[in-house]
């Protein structure tokens, strides 16, 4: 079963240029799978290399002096002709060249990223890299790099499946989908039975979440013990990379705060407690492990903010903040066993889901173009779950899981006192489209139609 993402028409398009690819993107999210798919077909020579997988061509390739050398032990190893006019190479696993190099003396080996530009000056060879931990600080590839051969490489990010790729993955057809972007840039009601199935499938999406693996095993089976043990796998690997890849002197820290992440969003204020961590002791040590996290992949942090002006990074607090799971289908594992998940789906348990829904919304916001996100508290006014900047304005966002969706005092309070004009206000909830003055209700699936621009 292919899974349709919206990456591929990016990757597409590429095709067209001349330029290298750089596939960044937390582990499990697709990116092997996605050259595999759209790009090896069209070329008539492809050499795949994983560096994770074979240690040796790793060493090999790192060890080159040059561009020449490089190719040259290329050809030893594969039968390519690099003459073709179509010819693919994929280097997978690209941080893992890093991490080699860490051990090698006097800086005596070549930076793969920088020799791409005269292999795609010189060659007609398309370079395409990808990898995980990329933005991690001791293997931070895009700073590691002597010259990052920038108009040269293209960069682009993958993110777990979001919502509408989850449709598009339960043959919703683009009829239906088109039909809900309408309603939503139009403010109108959508057809109840159409709001009633996306509402199925939203809670579908809460306890199967993103990574393409539990979403295809789940459409085939329909068996959440599958997706359960996906889960597992796929958080066992978050585990092994942080004993791998983390510092000596940090694991132990983020693993910590790794693992007290789903309690910390069930806390009445979902924001991280300091003190919850154990042994802790507030550094810059700790601000690097929570940078981890969230350069990993692995978390999505929500600042705090207490004015609403761009940019809203001026008046941030990196020291309060709400740190969410990037997947919130490995957060509801966290959360709940298999037996209440399979109660949840057909509706036989109500639980408090509004720390999952929450969640969701970073998700769906992080992967639309909200690089940085942030939630508004003010004493005077109370505290928004999410603010964001939308066509250049500052945009208010509450999230409700309950039937009291109308009951919003801090939203009341800014849109009333705030002396920043803001021209509108979404709240994101069960219930179906309604605009009352500036603030408009919308179903929670539609933040997945939400983005920057």
């Amino acid at each position: 079963m292919h899974l349709k993402r919206k990456i591929e028409a990016y990757l597409n398009s590429w095709i067209n240029t001349k330029k290298g690819l750089l596939i960044k993107g937390q582990r499990q999210v697709g990116k092997t799978y996605i050259v595999e798919h759209c790009l090896k077909p069209y070329f008539d020579n492809v050499v795949q290399i994983n560096l994770l997988l074979d240690k040796n061509l790793c060493s090999i390739l790192s060890t080159c002096k040059n561009s020449e050398s490089f190719l040259d032990r290329l050809h030893l190893y594969f039968n390519f002709d690099d003459k073709k006019e179509k010819v693919l190479l994929f280097i997978d696993e690209i941080q893992e060249s890093y991490r080699y190099q860490n051990n090698i003396p006097n800086n005596d080996y070549i930076d793969l990223l920088t020799i791409s530009k005269s292999i795609i000056t010189s060659t007609k060879i398309r370079v395409v890299f990808s990898g995980s931990l990329l933005g991690i600080e001791i293997f931070d590839v895009l700073n590691k790099v002597d010259s990052l051969p920038m108009g040269y490489v293209d960069i682009v990010e993958m993110f777990p499946i979001d919502f509408e790729e989850f449709l598009w993955a339960n043959n919703i057809n683009e009829r239906i989908i088109g039909n809900l972007v309408d309603c939503f840039n139009n403010k109108i009601p959508i057809d109840n039975a159409i709001h009633t199935r996306m509402m199925e499938l939203f809670n579908q999406y809460l306890l199967i979440g993103g990574m393409p693996d539990a979403v295809k095993s789940f459409i085939e089976n329909r068996n959440l013990q599958e997706v359960n043990n996906i889960h597992k796998q796929i958080n066992n690997y978050i585990s092994a990379d942080i004993s791998k890849y983390a510092s000596i002197n940090d694991k132990l820290k983020i693993k910590e705060i790794y693992k007290i992440l789903p309690s910390e969003l069930n806390s009445q204020t979902k924001r991280f407690n300091l003190k919850d961590i154990k042994d802790f002791k507030k550094s810059l040590n700790l601000n690097l492990s929570f940078s981890w996290l969230t350069n990993a992949g692995i978390a999505i942090p929500v600042f705090n903010t207490n004015d609403l002006a761009i940019p809203l990074k001026i008046d941030s607090h990196r020291n309060l903040l709400k740190l969410f799971h990037a997947d919130v289908g490995l957060l509801t594992y966290l959360y709940f066993d298999i037996t209440v998940k399979q109660k949840l789906l057909i509706g036989d348990l109500n639980v408090n889901k509004g720390s999952i829904v929450e969640n969701f919304v970073a998700q769906q916001l992080h992967a639309h173009g909200f690089e940085e996100l942030y939630y508004y508290n003010n004493k005077r006014n109370g505290e928004l779950d999410f603010v964001v900047v939308h066509n250049s304005n500052i945009l208010p966002i509450e999230i409700k899981s309950g039937k009291d969706y109308k009951r919003h005092s801090a939203l009341n309070n800014v849109l009333s006192n705030s002396n920043r004009q803001l021209p509108q206000a979404f709240v994101f909830c069960n219930s179906n489209i309604k605009k009352v003055g500036q603030i408009t209700y919308f179903p929670i699936y539609l933040v997945s139609f939400l983005t920057k621009d």
